[in-house]
């Protein structure tokens, strides 16, 4: 017969019913009785567990912190100052500065270094006399400075540097100055000969707006412009006076050469003069165009002697009425020949 509890419960049923609960929590009516009586001490059953600890939640930052914290990194970035923020988040916990005044913000970093580097041109303004520009009017002018170079098709990668702004804001060169400047040195630009503006663009790939920037500032474009500068002139007098194109690299030689716009005019001339001596025929040595014209520029003098060879090679086939001579015009009685034209 099944042990019997309060109310005529079947306590072995009973047990069956919470086995599930007594192997989660523990516990039991064990087989020594109901746990209220006899010799039972009614804790049977699954060895108990550990309970579980619910561990509160920690305190959290007050919110106005955490606004706190945003806003400033909001300013910073906009400055460009992210590197001073621990600086200015110390200096604000410790009752220092307001976070919602941007200026005693700044006033409290004014003498840190990376401050004093981001804005360069208050430090230049300082020592010619002129006050501090505002950290947001000093940036407002820089934008400035950048929407009047990409307006007039500058790159922003030729003129627009912290440094190079700086200067600007250091000399108290306003947005409406810089403007005129740039027109001025376009109406330069466009003065310059279309040949040297084509040679730019067909040795270098140079845009209107990088040619723009070397002329606002020659000596703070980029150095390697004016070489380019340079090589595209003596490429222009190649065109103009020898019908030649030259490769970017031949140009180039010419120009660390030394050899000026002037000097390659005169040495492309005698280019032009050699006429058919310049090509080489079947049966010939070959003599590059590139040595062809270290030639008349005298810095090769073995391709000077190569020319002469040719040349003797070519008046004595003529004379004994070789290949080298034919007849060219009807009426005017004229002789070309491979070392020039002789009536």
């Amino acid at each position: 017969m099944s042990d019997m509890g309060f109310g005529n419960v079947d306590m072995a049923e009973l047990d069956k019913m919470l086995a599930p609960l007594y192997a989660q929590y523990g516990g039991g009516s064990g087989d020594g009785g109901s746990g209220s009586g006899g010799d039972g001490s009614g804790g049977g059953g699954s060895d108990p567990v550990d309970p579980i600890v619910v561990t509160p939640p920690g305190p959290t930052e007050p919110a106005y912190k955490q606004d706190a914290r945003m806003t400033l990194k909001a300013i910073l970035a906009k400055y460009k100052l992210e590197s001073l923020y621990d600086k200015i988040w110390s200096n604000y916990t410790s009752d220092m500065i307001d976070i919602t005044d941007s200026d005693a913000i700044f006033l409290s970093i004014r003498e840190e270094d990376k401050y004093k580097e981001r804005f360069a041109g208050n430090e230049m303004r300082r020592s010619k006399g002129l006050g501090d520009l505002s950290p947001s009017t000093y940036v407002a002018l820089e934008d400035s400075y950048r929407q009047t170079l990409r307006s007039n098709g500058i790159p922003a990668d030729l003129f627009d540097t912290p440094a190079e702004l700086a200067e600007l804001i250091a000399n108290d060169v306003s947005v409406s100055e810089f403007n005129s400047r740039i027109e001025s040195a376009r109406s330069l630009m466009q003065d310059a000969p279309a040949s040297v503006r084509d040679q730019m663009s067909r040795l270098f790939n140079v845009t209107e707006g990088q040619l723009l920037a070397y002329y606002i500032d020659p000596d703070k474009a980029l150095p390697v412009l004016k070489e380019q500068e340079r090589a595209a002139r003596i490429g222009s007098a190649a065109v103009e006076n020898a019908g030649m194109q030259l490769s970017t690299s031949a140009a180039e030689d010419l120009s660390r050469r030394g050899f000026t716009e002037d000097e390659a005019r005169v040495g492309f001339a005698k280019v032009s003069k050699l006429g058919e001596l310049a090509q080489t025929f079947a049966g010939e040595q070959n003599i590059t165009e590139q040595q062809i014209i270290a030639s008349q520029f005298g810095f090769d003098t073995q391709a000077e002697k190569d020319l002469a060879r040719r040349k003797e090679q070519r008046v004595g086939e003529f004379k004994r009425g070789g290949s080298y001579a034919r007849t060219s015009g009807v009426t005017s009685g004229s002789i070309e020949t491979g070392i020039g034209k002789a009536k």
